[in-house]
């Protein structure tokens, strides 16, 4: 859960960086 956590962190801080829908996918697959 808490890496899950971080992971969401990651995503919404390099939200410019990284596609919608790969961030969506990741989340998706964890």
């Amino acid at each position: 859960m808490q890496y899950n956590g971080e992971i969401a962190v990651h995503i919404g801080d390099e939200r410019q960086s990284v596609p919608p829908a790969m961030a969506l996918e990741v989340h998706l697959w964890l």
